[in-house]
């Protein structure tokens, strides 16, 4: 049961938190969503994908 508890803590809970914040965003300030996915794209991304590579535990041998 612990194991499940911890998955729905850390990943379904800030999926669901990130999906409402957007959704109160747009309600509040009517966001352009091309605007957006090109900033997921060209700045997000390639953030996300330079910290995972830098965390990673691959050893040089």
């Amino acid at each position: 049961m612990s194991v499940l508890f911890l998955i729905v803590l850390n990943v379904i809970v800030p999926v669901f938190f990130l999906i409402g914040a957007g959704a109160i965003l747009h309600r509040k300030f009517k966001l352009d969503m091309n605007t957006l996915s090109k900033l997921n794209h060209f700045l997000l991304m390639p953030a996300i994908s330079f910290v995972n590579i830098y965390q990673s535990k691959m050893g040089g041998g």
